[in-house]
């Protein structure tokens, strides 16, 4: 449940969006993502979106219903409602970036339903997402570990689980979470993410009555719908651990991989993501331009191509070898690139900035 740095819809928390709403590399908080969407392909992702449904409709519910009697044809739909756990993701990205469409409502209860069939409230992805981007390599490293404070056995086990299906299960237990006492949820969250600032702001957006109360009406509705799906799934046991692990691991493993081993953060200069090559990228709706979507992350994902192409893009490795560098296993954090203090958009923005006041004066 990550990356983010968008202008959030106007219900979204204000501690986070006032901090977040950076739409490009430019410094304009309000030009580019009104430029940008009139770039959002809204009937292509309503299609997709539509489609997503079905998928995951298919595989919690209609499959164990039996609703297709020829048994190849209903294994063959169920294996590729499963492949598509993590387009759908991408796409649950997109509302999270206010960027599935340009009407707000229509994106935002897309979000909301997507985010509920793939078993997590969509105010908790949104949050943790947003935050991910400013926190991103500065607090929150997913491979990474302090040797002094923790042993290479023990960071290993919490890196494979976390790649391998803990990223996926972290965001179902969001249903949980939320409907913890504060003090418990709290507690939790910073076991999750530390004792940092990232744990703080997370704790306390999602503490806001309306975020709270829209989370937990999701939580409710997300875990009655595995209710429903274990129940229907009885006489199915092993069908039913294949297809969840399946989803699990698709939304772990690649959720991260545009990160492994990056340099650590200066809070004042990001560290750009990585781009991986990957011939038909519209499988993954073009996640894999992460680095690119990473400057421009109110930019719709139709558009990162032909962005890629204007800017010279150069990717970092291949799709699939990049993705199984993680697993080399952790990272001690010493080990990490050093950071380049002229990376990132705010640098590149600050300097900008200061040279328009120059010409300016």
């Amino acid at each position: 449940m990550r990356r983010g740095g968008c202008v959030p819809p106007a219900d979204y928390p204000v501690e986070v969006s006032a901090e977040l709403a950076t739409g490009s590399p430019s410094g304009s908080k309000d030009e580019a993502p009104r430029s940008f969407k009139a770039l959002i392909p809204a009937r292509l992702n309503l299609v997709l979106a539509s489609g997503f449904a079905l998928a995951h409709v298919y595989l919690l519910v209609l499959y164990p219903l039996g609703v297709i009697a020829i048994p190849s044809l209903a294994i063959a739909l169920l294996v590729v409602s499963v492949l598509l756990a993590y387009p759908c993701w991408t796409l649950i990205h997109e509302a999270i970036h206010s960027m599935m469409s340009p009407d707000r409502r229509l994106n935002h209860g897309w979000g909301r339903l997507l985010a509920i069939l793939h078993g997590s409230p969509f105010a908790v992805l949104r949050i943790v997402h947003l935050l991910h981007h400013k926190y991103n390599r500065v607090e929150d490293y997913a491979e990474a570990y302090d040797p002094a404070r923790t042993s290479w056995r023990r960071a290993a086990i919490h890196h494979y689980y976390t790649v391998l299906a803990g990223r996926y299960w972290s965001e179902v237990l969001a249903c949980v979470l939320v409907w913890l006492p504060r003090q418990r949820r709290e507690r939790l969250i910073r076991d999750m993410f530390g004792d940092g600032e990232m744990a703080e702001r997370l704790h306390h957006n999602m503490a806001r009555r309306d975020t709270l109360a829209e989370a937990r009406t999701d939580g409710v509705l997300g875990l009655a719908l595995l209710a429903v799906t274990f129940w229907l799934y009885r006489h199915h046991v092993p069908v039913l651990i294949a297809v969840l692990s399946g989803r699990a691991l698709l939304v772990s493993f690649f959720d991260d991989a545009y990160h492994y081993g990056t340099a650590r953060n200066l809070r004042e200069a990001p560290q750009p993501a990585r781009n991986h090559a990957l011939g038909p990228a519209w499988l993954v709706l073009n996640f894999n331009h992460h680095g690119l979507h990473h400057r421009y992350p109110s930019l719709p994902w139709k558009a990162l191509p032909a962005k890629a192409r204007e800017e010279g893009l150069v990717f970092d490795g291949g799709y699939w070898s990049s993705a199984l560098r993680q697993l080399r296993g952790p990272i001690p954090l010493s080990e990490l690139p050093a950071p380049d203090p002229t990376a990132g958009p705010r640098i590149r923005q600050s300097s900008h900035i200061r040279h328009a006041r120059t010409t300016k004066c």
